[in-house]
């Protein structure tokens, strides 16, 4: 599980405002999706500091592996179907597969 550091830091970069909290939430997760990926692609993992304080590394104890947040992307792409599906009032034709936990 990432810390709730860097998913603030997510939250802060990936903010839009005046959007409903939903459309945050999945805005928020497809921003984590993508920059997980492109790191994954060249077999690192991601580094990211504290923009108000680079000595700040908010990335320093997660993830351990790039298979670690190549695993957190999944979900977060399992999350975005299941909350873009309650956004558009399709959920009970969702089903969840496997265990969420990241």
């Amino acid at each position: 599980m990432p810390p709730s550091a860097l998913l603030s830091y997510y939250a802060g970069t990936s903010a839009k405002p005046k959007k409903p909290l939903t459309e945050m939430v999945i805005r928020m997760a497809k921003f984590m999706i993508s920059e997980i990926e492109t790191v994954s692609l060249s077999g690192r993992t991601i580094d990211i500091c504290n923009p108000c304080h680079e000595k700040d590394i908010l990335t320093d104890r997660w993830p351990d592996t790039v298979t670690l947040q190549s695993t957190c992307a999944e979900h977060l792409k399992e999350l975005v179907v299941a909350l873009e599906k309650m956004h558009t009032g399709h959920m009970a034709s969702f089903a969840v597969s496997g265990d969420l936990t990241l």
